[in-house]
């Protein structure tokens, strides 16, 4: 049984939308002057991409619901695929941020990200191999709904620097000028 498809449809509503406000807000810091750092451009690069595999992971098993395959077989399948793309995001993670944030060393959230990423692979594992006494689907949408929990803990961790404006930089476009210098610091 495919029980899970309302589930998957609410999933891909949540990432989509969560992929456009992560977009808008970033577009708006640009617009404001803020410059991203590499490792930042990293972080809304992760977000974005996850969010949208998430949205493609999620519409996956009705799409090949219609093309006749049964319920085991279309678990296996959107199993396998969604492993297969969460794998190489897990992978490449600690390469990826190691280019981006060479002298920065990763905090707890980026390990707590790494399990999120881990989690999502090893359920699917466990689903596609049928070893988990779950019902069908349950353990893929569990993964889907992790990852997306690691991109918001991720964007929301980060928050403060994408919405953050510089000083400087409002006072340039806003056409304000202070009766004080700014204070050097």
């Amino acid at each position: 049984m495919l029980a899970a498809i309302p589930f998957l449809y609410v999933l891909a509503a949540l990432s989509l939308s969560f992929a456009s406000l992560s977009s808008i807000v970033i577009l708006l810091r640009q617009m404001t002057g803020g410059t991203p750092s590499p490792h930042h451009v990293l972080l809304f690069r992760l977000v974005l991409e996850s969010s949208l595999t998430n949205t493609a992971a999620s519409v996956l098993p009705p799409l090949l619901a219609l093309f006749g395959l049964g319920p085991a077989r279309v678990w296996h399948v959107a199993g396998a695929l969604a492993f297969t793309v969460m794998l190489a995001h897990f992978v490449s993670y600690p390469y990826r941020r190691r280019h981006a944030a060479p002298n920065q060393p990763m905090g707890a959230l980026g390990w707590g990200n790494i399990a999120l990423l881990f989690c999502g692979p090893a359920l699917l594992v466990l689903d596609v191999a049928g070893v988990s006494g779950v019902p069908a689907g349950a353990l893929y949408a569990l993964a889907l709904y992790l990852r997306l929990l690691g991109s918001g803990c991720v964007f929301f961790a980060n928050f403060a620097f994408f919405v953050r404006q510089d000083s400087s930089a409002m006072r340039a476009t806003s056409g304000f000028q202070s009766a004080k210098p700014p204070l050097e610091g």
